[in-house]
């Protein structure tokens, strides 16, 4: 029978009776078949195989029993689905659409720790990095599991987009069989970056006074609550709007350390209040998204850098 370097047991031959995929597993010229445990028989090339995997040329070329029938049949562990995807994704002529960073790590799994496959590496982080913006979680985990350290410090950096230690979603299936020690780790980072994040947007220290800034000079609209510390040391009143600002902002940014505050809505709700002051309005649509993004902004994003990331 045929046999190989696989975490499987030993592949057996048996006669045909499953059903056949299509093109190009549908050969009638192959001289194999592999069976699916759902009993889907994917007609294949020995030498192609052979070319691919390592482990593949070594089944090949044990010697076979004068009783095994003239196309053998090997009996692989996988479904289907999972065993096409794999196979398209390296068998000439065939090709396969990655629907997500878990649909890849199912054929990485195959490819690369059953069969050997590791010439796909570069195609396959390629492939793992489309889904960084929108799926960075996945990609992290897809990423550690297959030790592409670069890619899982970029994926972990992406997360901090991302509300990571909210309990309100499900976690993703990727996490069922990933280590707790390293997802403990990613969650201190992720928390540790949100109160670096939160300790900057809740300081004013670095602003000067006198300014130009129209929520320090405006005399004819209402002060917010609290005082703010600013450069020369000494308390300074703000306008209500954006006091009412830098109470939200903090929170927004400790839940999400790597936020985009210069598009959330909390800029809208800040001018919002500003256009009920005639002398705010004046200034503060020009100044207030200004500051943000060329001075809090800025000023966020650098405390969150100096974070050290622990795997």
């Amino acid at each position: 029978m045929f046999g190989g370097a696989s975490p499987d047991p030993l592949p057996s031959l048996n006669s045909a009776s499953g059903d056949v995929p299509g093109p190009p597993f549908d050969s009638v010229d192959a001289d194999v078949i592999f069976r699916t445990v759902d009993r889907v028989e994917f007609r294949l090339h020995r030498t192609v195989l052979s070319l691919i995997s390592p482990v593949f040329r070594a089944m090949f070329s044990l010697p076979q029993p004068q009783t095994s029938p003239a196309i053998p049949i090997v009996d692989v562990s996988e479904a289907s689905h999972i065993f096409d995807k794999a196979m398209r994704f390296i068998y000439p002529g065939a090709c396969t659409t990655i629907e997500s960073p878990s649909d890849l790590g199912d054929i990485l799994n195959v490819l690369i720790h059953k069969y050997d496959v590791h010439y796909i590496v570069p195609a396959a982080r390629e492939q793992l990095r489309k889904f960084l913006h929108d799926e960075p979680l996945a990609v992290f985990i897809v990423a550690y599991t297959f030790e592409w350290n670069d890619l899982s410090i970029e994926a972990a950096k992406q997360t901090l987009k991302l509300p990571l230690r909210s309990v309100t979603s499900l976690a993703p299936k990727e996490l069922a069989h990933f280590p707790a020690a390293v997802y403990h780790n990613l969650l201190r980072y992720h928390y540790l970056c949100g109160t670096a994040a939160k300790n900057e947007a809740d300081d004013l220290t670095r602003l000067p006074f006198p300014n130009e800034y129209v929520w320090f000079s405006c005399g004819d609209c209402d002060d917010a609550s609290l005082c703010w510390y600013l450069a020369d040391g000494t308390l300074h009143s703000v306008r209500k709007w954006f006091g009412e600002y830098l109470d939200k902002v903090p929170l927004l940014v400790m839940e999400c350390p790597s936020m985009d505050i210069t598009c959330h809505i909390s800029i809208q709700d800040a001018l919002k209040g500003a256009s009920g002051c005639e002398t705010c309005r004046a200034k503060a649509f020009e100044q207030f998204p200004e500051w943000v993004k060329t001075s809090l902004k800025p000023r966020i994003e650098a405390a969150v850098k100096k974070v050290e990331l622990i795997l």
